[in-house]
Formats: structure tokens, C-alpha cells, sequence
């Protein structure tokens, strides 16, 4: 027969599927391993080492991915600028004339452009990902 994997290791793989944050990642990484190992409970010990290995590296890139993200909105904002074409999302702002901390680069997230009879046109940007020193204000 088949020596099944330990009980331990099989919670411990069930845990850890299950600490992957982003529901969309967490479903992607069980299926995955659902086509390569099939179910935990029926787990091999033959497999137990590939099964932690790929376990241990879908959860490392979900954390990987969770930091890239909380980095690029560390920082961020909303400004309203003269009307713009350019301001699109993606697209580089620079930003001066606030204060130190504050001034310098970021990337648009979001544009919306708008024109009213008080205001003329305006460019509404959600702003995150700041270059060098910006969004760095200690307030």
C-alpha cells in the first residue's frame, strides 16, 4: 500500500492554503494544488515535500503581492489640478507648491475630469506610489 501523509502535515497544509490573504489568489492556489496533488486528506507521503514546497511558495508570493500593493498606496492621495488631458491613470503627477513631504512625484491612479460654468474645467487625481521624498509628511 500507499503510506498516507501525516495528519499534521495535512492540517498544516490545509492551514496554510487557507492564510493566503485575497480570496482570488487563496481559490487560484487550492485548485492548483488540487491538480497537481488532488485532495489534502488523501495526500501521499511521497508528496509531502512538493506539497509544502508549493504551499509555502503560493503563500510567499500572496504576501509578496499584498506588500507591492500596501507599498504603492503608501503615500497616496487625491488633488485637483487645471483641466489636463494627460492626467490619466498610470500617468506621472508632479505635484509642487504644497510643502516638503508633500511635493513631488506620484502616480495617477485615477483621473476624473470635470467642467462646470464656476469652475472651468478641473481634473480630479487619485494619486499613490510617490517618488523620492513626496508623501512622506510626518503629520
Amino acid at each position: 500500500g500507499v503510506d498516507p501523509a501525516s495528519p499534521a502535515i495535512i492540517e498544516g497544509l490545509k492551514a496554510t492554503l487557507d492564510a493566503i490573504p485575497e480570496p482570488e489568489r487563496r481559490m487560484a492556489a487550492k485548485r492548483e494544488f488540487l491538480a497537481r496533488f488532488g485532495t489534502p486528506d488523501f495526500l501521499t507521503a511521497t508528496k509531502e515535500d512538493d506539497a509544502i514546497a508549493f504551499v509555502n511558495a503560493a503563500l510567499e508570493e500572496a504576501e509578496q503581492a499584498n506588500a507591492a500593493s500596501a507599498q504603492r498606496k503608501q503615500g497616496g492621495g487625491h488633488v485637483e489640478i487645471d483641466g489636463d488631458p494627460a492626467a490619466q491613470a498610470q500617468a506621472r503627477l508632479a505635484l509642487s507648491g504644497a510643502r516638503p513631504g508633500i511635493d513631488g512625484t506620484y502616480t495617477i491612479r485615477s483621473a476624473r475630469h470635470r467642467y462646470s460654468r464656476h469652475q472651468g474645467w478641473t481634473t480630479a487625481c487619485d494619486v499613490e506610489q510617490p517618488a523620492g521624498a513626496a508623501g512622506t509628511d510626518s503629520r
